[in-house]
């Protein structure tokens, strides 16, 4: 019987003893649960909270003290103190959380306000109610943190991009204003240079006409000179216009037939010279997205170009394609005519530059350089490779025009 009694004895005290050391090794991993939630609320800066529903009690977390300055040892603060924290502003919303979550279990996002010893901050918070029905518990849980310096350099991009978008309205109006006086320059010019330039060329054709018999040769030849310059000017004028628009005109992107439009502008120049000998080749189907009058523009320069320096050969080809260059779509216009020497070829596109004599080949030295504003404009490249009567090829970009 003794014996018996001791053995239960032993066996009650081993279990006693297994069971302590289950609650203490239960104790410690909760514990290190404790610790390791402390160390990761400090690292991401945040910290929770939880309050009971149905007793009011609250509990805060020490990275939650951090966040609102106060201390740990004194508990979280009751629910009239807690407003106190919040801005007047913001305490409106913050009541309008907890009837959320009183009225569901919906999670609520809520940013707001706080005054930390004086300090205002900015909290964003996120909360929700949680129910274990059963273990008959009624919760709200809590996350908050601290983005007072996220706000701060919000406000300030939010600042430089009033004052970028002040500063583009102020660029703009100069803009208006500088476009208005080209305006009125662009008519002055029209108006005030060409007027005197047709009295020149009307009144010397005037005295080759009636009184050509009373002038020598030398005479007459100076008068049609003056005609000549007098002409060309006016298509200087012309041509000036032109680019002047160009570069001030609103543009209207939509697709564009670019191969529709080189067979009309080649048709242009075989009606106006219907005696040349030129072989036109245009290739089918090439399309962009882009204004259709300045990309006009720009191929009636090109093949204009290639139907001029052409003309002094007996036959010529003149061809509008595209490649493939990068990865990227690049159109072209290629003639075989006088070429030019690839040392100048950086000369091209600027205003008033001209690789060949007025008395060579025709032209005010515009015409490319209004090809070059053109693409530009469309956010393009050009450029232009040739040699001295191999021909010459033109070769333009537009942006979303990939190779295919």
């Amino acid at each position: 019987m003794l014996r018996s009694l001791a053995l239960l004895a032993t066996a009650v005290a081993v279990r006693f003893v297994v069971r302590s050391g289950r609650r203490r090794r239960r104790h410690a991993r909760v514990e290190h649960l404790l610790t390791t939630l402390e160390h990761a609320e400090e690292l991401a800066g945040v910290g929770f909270w939880e309050m009971d529903v149905r007793s009011g009690a609250l509990k805060w977390s020490e990275g939650l003290h951090a966040i609102y300055g106060t201390d740990p040892a004194s508990g979280a603060p009751d629910r009239v103190a807690f407003f106190e924290m919040v801005h007047p502003d913001d305490r409106r919303a913050m009541r309008d959380v907890f009837r959320r979550l009183s009225a569901s279990e919906t999670v609520v996002d809520i940013t707001f306000r706080i005054f930390r010893r004086g300090e205002l901050r900015w909290l964003q918070a996120r909360a929700e109610r949680k129910v274990d029905r059963r273990l008959g518990t009624d919760h709200f849980l809590g996350v908050t943190r601290d983005i007072t310096e996220e706000h701060r350099k919000t406000e300030e991009i939010e600042s430089h991009a009033h004052e970028l978008e002040e500063e583009v309205r102020r660029r703009t109006a100069q803009l208006d204003a500088t476009n208005r006086e080209l305006e009125a320059f662009s008519y002055s010019v029209s108006h005030d240079l060409r007027t005197p330039l047709r009295s020149i060329d009307g009144f010397s054709q005037a005295l080759l006409e009636d009184y050509g018999d009373k002038f020598d040769a030398d005479g007459r030849d100076y008068l049609q000179r003056v005609r000549a310059a007098t002409q060309r000017m006016g298509r200087l004028i012309d041509d000036l216009l032109a680019l002047s628009r160009v570069s001030r005109s609103e543009m209207q992107a939509r697709p564009v037939d670019l191969s529709a439009l080189a067979q009309q502008a080649l048709q242009e120049l075989r009606e106006q010279q219907p005696e040349r000998q030129v072989e036109c080749v245009v290739a089918p189907g090439l399309t962009a997205t882009g204004d259709p009058t300045l990309l006009g523009m720009v191929l009636h320069n090109l093949l204009g170009n290639a139907w001029k320096y052409t003309s002094r050969h007996s036959t010529a080809r003149v061809e509008f394609g595209a490649r493939e260059e990068n990865g990227q779509r690049e159109f072209f216009v290629r003639d075989d005519g006088a070429g030019f020497d690839p040392a100048h070829a950086g000369k091209l596109f600027a205003v008033f530059q001209r690789l060949h004599r007025v008395d060579e080949f025709e032209g005010t030295g515009v015409g490319l350089a209004t090809v070059a504003r053109i693409v530009h404009r469309h956010g393009g490249d050009v450029r232009a490779e040739g040699a001295v009567e191999r021909g010459a090829t033109f070769y333009f970009t537009l942006p979303g025009e990939r190779a295919r």
